[in-house]
């Protein structure tokens, strides 16, 4: 048998169920930060690096040309694309929102990436 008062047990489970508490709450800001980063990631292929002084002007010119861009597609393309890379939606998220699997959504911001990629060589604002 135990030698532990049954009356200390209940306060050491509420201590681990605060702790895995704090903990789940750490992971999910990770997480976050984590698709945060993700979605930036995706981008990288076709945006710029701006980092010449006219910078905040580039970016502004280039602001413009991405949403002259998104004005070309399609409502729901447009959407997804803002929810995922302006909002930082997962894309199980958009998968859940549009009614559809999440490799059609990996699939539609893939082409979307690439067809952005095309206008900003078009543009001028990145290489082949």
């Amino acid at each position: 048998m135990s030698s532990t008062p049954f009356h200390i047990l209940p306060v050491r489970t509420m201590k681990n169920s605060r702790k895995m508490n704090r903990y789940k709450a750490r992971s999910a800001q990770k997480r976050q930060g984590d698709a945060f980063a993700l979605s930036l990631d995706e981008l990288d292929d076709c945006a710029p690096a701006l980092s010449s002084p006219d910078g905040e002007a580039t970016a502004a010119e280039l602001g413009r040309s991405i949403s002259a861009f998104l004005r070309t597609q399609s409502e729901e393309v447009r959407s997804m694309f803002i929810l995922r890379y302006f909002y930082c939606e997962p894309v199980e998220a958009l998968a859940a929102r549009f009614h559809c699997g999440e490799s059609r959504i990996k699939t539609t911001l893939l082409r979307t990436r690439r067809k952005l990629k095309e206008h900003l060589i078009k543009e001028g604002y990145c290489e082949a």
